[in-house]
């Protein structure tokens, strides 16, 4: 049975993650230009977020998190669902 994931609501450590996304083009290419293509074409992203899930599978950003009066985190918002295979480095960033 596969482990449920876990998920860090109320208190998410911020990163700063570097990753590269997928790309497509729906062209047709001799086998010449795909090296050229691959190389202009490379989207690599830099992006800061709340990490609410970090395991083997992936990692689970939120860009924007709203607290409600008493402290207790419980809406984000930005989600963004990132492959591990994808992530080149994370950083963490320390008030």
């Amino acid at each position: 049975m596969k482990k449920k994931p876990e998920y860090n609501f109320m208190d998410p450590p911020q990163y700063e993650v570097h990753w590269m996304d997928a790309i497509a083009n729906s062209d047709w290419f001799a086998s010449w230009q795909i090296p050229e293509w691959v190389k202009l074409n490379a989207c690599p992203i830099k992006q800061i977020g709340y990490v609410l899930r970090n395991d083997s599978e992936c990692i689970v950003l939120a860009s924007r998190v709203h607290e409600d009066i008493d402290g207790d985190i419980y809406k984000f918002g930005g989600l963004q669902w990132i492959p591990k295979p994808w992530i080149i480095e994370m950083i963490e960033i320390v008030e």
